[in-house]
């Protein structure tokens, strides 16, 4: 057996070094902005794709193109985004409006258009670049409630043109203020193969946590054989928001030495889908925490 030391747990609000234009986009509402929800959140069989801003609890605000492009393609449908505009812009990037009440102007002129034509209010159309032509600042829809929303709220998105891959909103020049450092709620040591024991169990095992006055936390200490993981059930406020949002990077040390981080920069469609693999599965489904 082995005695580990106290755990000290840290995290961080690092930006990404990646040259990503911090002027060219406003912010697609005229409030100011509080999330809901945040990039690479956990949420039920999917990390969240983009931004949840609020909207003082009501449907019915203006919603403003972030920058100058073409409406590339709309969707309509009774799930997901609901009604949902992806504006593609000439800096390489798209962005998108999910949750809409309605569209405005010839965009929403068009949705009744295809709408009539294919009879159904589900529909999905791509465009080409000189067809719904839009400004910055143009107001192309009004906020809403509409598809998997559980509240009114605009889900806002920015996506790589070339990759495809979705980016974190913070990326871009967004001032959102987060001088809070993040809450752990749980951690868990885990015995990995069958030789394994922590406090003489080969089960998963909760550890009590020690707040200190600085923000991180130490754990109490732990008796160990074999290979042993560590999981953490954690969340971030901002400072305007209150919500509890997920952490961007999460890092674990062992004596000093990164061994394993995750950073929520971007993600490709298809890994968003991996959440589950990611938690500890069969903790969720019996006590709803998500550990990650």
């Amino acid at each position: 057996m082995k005695y580990l030391p106290a755990l000290l747990f840290t995290f961080s609000f690092i930006f990404s070094q990646n040259n990503y234009p911090k002027t060219d986009f406003q912010l697609p509402l005229d409030i100011p902005m509080q999330l809901s929800g945040n990039f690479g959140e956990l949420r039920p069989n999917h990390f969240h794709a983009g931004f949840d801003f609020k909207t003082n609890q009501k449907e019915g605000l203006n919603v403003y193109a972030v920058a100058d492009g073409y409406v590339s393609r709309i969707k309509i449908s009774t799930s997901g985004y609901g009604k949902a505009i992806y504006i593609t812009h000439t800096n390489g990037y798209t962005t998108v409006y999910g949750h809409l009440q309605k569209a405005v102007g010839i965009i929403q002129d068009k949705i009744i258009e295809l709408q009539y034509a294919e009879k159904s209010y589900e529909i999905e159309t791509y465009f080409k670049p000189n067809e719904l032509v839009v400004k910055k600042g143009e107001i192309i829809a009004i906020s809403g409630n509409t598809g998997g929303s559980e509240g009114p709220h605009l889900n806002f998105e920015i996506r790589d043109n070339v990759t495809e891959h979705i980016l974190n909103p913070l990326f871009f020049g967004l001032d959102l203020k987060d001088s809070k450092k993040p809450i752990v709620t749980n951690l868990l040591v885990y015995p990995i193969d069958t030789n394994s024991v922590v406090n003489q169990s080969r089960r998963p095992v909760a550890l009590s946590l020690s707040l200190q006055p600085d923000g991180t936390y130490i754990s109490e200490k732990v008796m160990a054989a074999g290979r042993i993981g560590f999981g953490i059930n954690s969340f971030d406020y901002d400072d305007v928001s209150y919500n509890q949002n997920g952490n961007y990077k999460t890092e674990l040390f062992s004596n000093g030495t990164s061994v394993f981080d995750i950073e929520f920069d971007e993600m490709d469609f298809d890994e968003g889908r991996f959440v589950n693999a990611f938690i500890d599965y069969e903790r969720y489904k019996k006590m709803h925490q998500r550990v990650q």
